[in-house]
């Protein structure tokens, strides 16, 4: 693993925090930008109307984006259980240990099961 993996991944929480806090700005802003849109429509007529709808449009796609990577981006534990987690079940330590602890285990379990009967 890399230093800059490393560092990364231990940004990835923060990065995620920023993405949900520019989401739910654009949210607001479009929210707003529509109902100001809607009442500039009623008093100042069409041209502002188109204007203002030419804004919520660029935001509402800032939202889509927004809301896209922070489906991408995982968090750092989403990020340790990907990185990890294959590591750890392709090791050879883990594969040739843990089948003979399975089998030790069962077999203790059958002794126990066993000397309860008597």
């Amino acid at each position: 693993m890399s230093a800059w993996t490393i560092y990364l991944w231990t940004r990835l929480d923060t990065i995620v925090d920023v993405l949900e806090i520019l989401w739910v700005c654009a949210l607001i802003v479009v929210i707003g930008a529509w109902f100001i849109t809607g009442m500039q429509c009623i008093t100042e007529g069409e041209d502002e109307y188109k204007l203002g709808k030419r804004a919520t449009k660029k935001f509402f796609w800032w939202i889509v984006l927004l809301g896209a990577l922070l489906v991408v981006v995982p968090t750092s534990k989403e990020f340790a259980m990907i990185y990890v987690i294959p590591k750890v079940a392709n090791s050879q330590v883990i594969q040739k240990d843990v089948p003979e602890l399975y089998q030790m285990a069962v077999d203790a379990l059958k002794e126990k099961l066993v000397e309860k009967d008597k």
